[in-house]
């Protein structure tokens, strides 16, 4: 009897303690003020892979962007500047974004208590979208998904359309020891929401350590971290869409002055601003948008003759010179910036997106 007793004296104090346990979690906290989120300095090779299927590859890394690619659907691509997306190639269309009213590094450190409002500009299938945007840090939080258990920042982007009521997000459980998100909740428009979390990653050659990682302080010593599985991932109880747009004043934002990169001999990667059989024509047009800039005019310059389909001449008009893509493309996003279309061509003539494709495919 009395080791009978004694048992239920030792499960009924298990289950107290337990009980104390489950309760104590690593809770979101708000982000200390003046706290500072920095992008991680992506390396070439790292990957991420999660719950739903979704996999990403850095394929390169350049002070003019990283170009992540899409494991789980060959052929398909973007690029960020720290935080911010901006080109993308996806389901056979390319999007190259615009941002007039935030210098090209904005999105390098996200700062708490200070939203980073910006306003973004793309073409889809030929159709101007006009977007008003933000990156909110939100909190800390440590939490443990397959990959394992990591300390993170939750930092939130919010986006709605300017022309319509079409409105998206995503909340980031943002680890600087992953460089990238271990879990993520989202939801485009009328879609429906969904999440998925972090299976394994691999870091790259020079990726970050978890010493040189910015600072997020660690659970205490009571702490149970918040355990999230696989089939939990997507569980809509635990998706809530973010507060509206901080107050941006979308419409007063003003346009800010983009840097020209310097060209370098014999670069690869030009940008391309138009195209006609008449070369006179063409030449002017080129020579007007050279003087709107003394830096643009330094640059290197010139008409192309091609041959077209039916053997007839066409001349195309390119302008810089560049050992990357991605240096071709902030000349593009400054050229964009003031109202003259254009993309990027290798020196061969070939399209930027059609080469990407060839070689990711």
């Amino acid at each position: 009897m009395e080791s009978m007793m004694r048992t239920v004296r030792i499960l009924a104090l298990s289950a107290a303690m337990f009980g104390l346990a489950a309760k104590v979690h690593a809770d979101p906290v708000p982000a200390p003020a003046g706290a500072v989120v920095q992008a991680p300095a992506w390396t070439p090779g790292s990957e991420w892979h999660y719950s739903d299927g979704y996999a990403l590859k850095v394929s390169s890394s350049s002070p003019g962007g990283t170009v992540f690619e899409r494991l789980d659907t060959p052929g398909q691509w973007f690029s960020r500047l720290g935080f911010i997306r901006t080109d993308s190639l996806t389901a056979g269309t390319a999007r190259n974004a615009i941002y007039r009213t935030v210098p090209d590094n904005a999105g390098f450190a996200l700062s708490a208590g200070k939203p980073l409002t910006f306003q973004r500009e793309y073409l889809s299938d030929g159709k101007l979208l006009v977007h008003a945007s933000s990156w909110t840090v939100e909190g800390r939080e440590t939490i443990t998904v397959p990959a394992g258990t990591f300390d993170c920042w939750i930092i939130v982007w919010r986006t709605r359309s300017l022309r319509s009521d079409w409105t998206g997000f995503e909340r980031w459980w943002y680890s600087p020891q992953a460089q990238h998100y271990v879990r993520l909740e989202y939801q485009y428009g009328q879609d429906n929401s969904g999440s998925r979390v972090l299976m394994r990653h691999k870091p790259g050659a020079s990726a970050l350590t978890p010493s040189s990682a910015p600072d997020v302080a660690p659970p205490g010593p009571n702490t149970v971290q918040k355990q999230i599985k696989p089939q939990e991932a997507g569980g809509k109880d635990r998706i809530a869409a973010p507060a509206a747009l901080p107050s941006s004043k979308s419409a007063e934002l003003q346009p800010v002055a983009r840097p020209v990169p310097a060209a370098v001999a014999n670069g690869i990667w030009q940008v391309q601003i138009g195209s006609s059989q008449q070369e006179a024509l063409l030449r002017a047009s080129l020579k007007k948008i050279v003087r709107k800039d003394a830096k643009l005019g330094a640059l290197p310059s010139g008409v192309r003759m091609h041959e077209g389909p039916q053997g007839e001449k066409l001349y195309r008009a390119w302008l810089g010179s560049y050992d990357s893509a991605q240096s071709a493309r902030a000349l593009c996003r400054t050229l964009k910036a003031s109202g003259t279309e254009c993309f990027v061509v290798k020196k061969d003539g070939g399209l930027e997106r059609q080469q990407v494709a060839q070689n990711r495919g």
